[in-house]
């Protein structure tokens, strides 16, 4: 006898850009459900075109109540269930993710946040920053959990054995370089290594960024270093990680970093700001955390939040490193194209929220922890 339907609603805003982590893994989210076997219905409260044709399909699909299972996966500022999807949900979730120590301000950012929490039954953070973050603000009774998103794995598999022993040895960023990527910590790190050491001739900075900025003036002063500013197919973007030996993320806050991910899938190297979300996945067996000081997020609040500010030294340092230890580099990188799609894959992400599911909320998450994996097992 076959299992009925696990019916899972998802609350989030739904796009493929680059603009949206949130438009990212709300796709990503829906698409491992569905996967799984669940049956899967999407509210979203806002949708990008173009949209890959499984997801456009989910949203032809009429709502139809009662539902196993809610997730809202948006921004803490944003989170909010009605009463009538509350009501016609048996475990509700929220799934969220932050970049800072606290909200910020405090005054607005938190002020309705545990009204709007307590219908839920579990509050999930991307990483212990983010949750530290918020809980204090969250309903007394609430349970709280930890659980970062993931990627397609099986879209960046196509391994690219660099050439790590030649001439040119190539650092790139990709993204939204805004102040909170901290781009300007690996330019002037670039920079300065340029003008010390006469055989760093040969190293280039690639920056892809989808943001007007001065970085494209940047691009033509400094030799060596190329600045795109375009948004690119994903093929293009293939090309761009596999002409890279290290991805730079010296991000001041994070609450994954897709691009990080998906270089390491390509047999590249990442250096990263060993801070929030990058501590979900980062390891110096197979990639390069960075140190960092804690500094005021925002100079009108220097009390309140702070993030992770990665020095021009520290960056400086790693670069020089990696350029003249390439044959270390090479082997971490290759260890991660294996370790990360195991890790952080979405079909493993999913399996990992129904135990905490089961594991936080005593009862109604036993039992659709059992459910899931009925509905997996036909």
């Amino acid at each position: 006898m076959s299992a009925s339907p696990l019916k899972v609603l998802i609350r989030t805003p739904l796009l493929l850009n680059e603009y949206s982590g949130y438009g990212k893994d709300g796709c990503g989210i829906a698409r491992a459900l569905a996967r799984w076997g669940c049956d899967v219905y999407l509210e979203p409260s806002y949708v990008s075109p173009p949209l890959t044709k499984d997801i456009a399909e989910l949203l032809t699909k009429h709502l139809k109540a009662p539902f196993d299972l809610l997730i809202q996966h948006s921004d803490p500022d944003s989170i909010d269930v009605s009463k009538t999807a509350a009501q016609c949900s048996n475990v509700r979730v929220g799934w969220s993710m932050w970049e800072v120590s606290k909200p910020l301000p405090l005054a607005n950012r938190s002020s309705s946040f545990a009204r709007r929490l307590a219908p839920f039954d579990l509050f999930l953070m991307y990483d212990q920053v983010a949750l530290d973050a918020w809980k204090p603000y969250g309903p007394k009774n609430q349970a709280w959990g930890v659980l970062q998103g993931g990627y397609e794995a099986d879209e960046w598999k196509n391994f690219s054995d660099r050439d790590w022993f030649g001439e040119r040895w190539q650092f790139a960023m990709h993204g939204q370089l805004h102040a909170r990527k901290n781009v300007y910590c690996s330019i002037q790190a670039f920079n300065e290594l340029k003008h010390e050491h006469k055989e760093f001739d040969s190293a280039r900075l690639a920056l892809h960024t989808t943001i007007g900025d001065p970085l494209v003036v940047f691009g033509n002063l400094i030799p060596g270093m190329k600045v795109w500013h375009e948004v690119w197919e994903k093929p293009v973007l293939e090309d761009f990680y596999h002409a890279a030996h290290v991805l730079l993320a010296p991000s001041r806050g994070e609450g994954k970093n897709l691009p990080a991910l998906e270089m390491l899938s390509t047999g590249g190297s990442v250096a990263a700001t060993n801070w929030g979300g990058h501590r979900g996945w980062i390891n110096p067996e197979y990639a390069y955390p960075l140190d960092y000081t804690l500094t005021p997020t925002d100079a009108r609040y220097p009390d309140q939040a702070h993030d992770a500010k990665v020095s021009v030294q520290t960056m400086k340092d790693f670069m020089w490193f990696s350029f003249n230890n390439r044959a270390e580099v090479k082997r971490k990188a290759e260890l991660a194209a294996s370790v990360i799609p195991a890790m952080m894959d979405w079909s493993v992400v999913i399996e990992n929220f129904f135990r905490r599911v089961r594991d936080l909320v005593p009862g109604k998450g036993e039992i659709l922890y059992n459910k899931a994996q009925q509905v997996r097992r036909e």
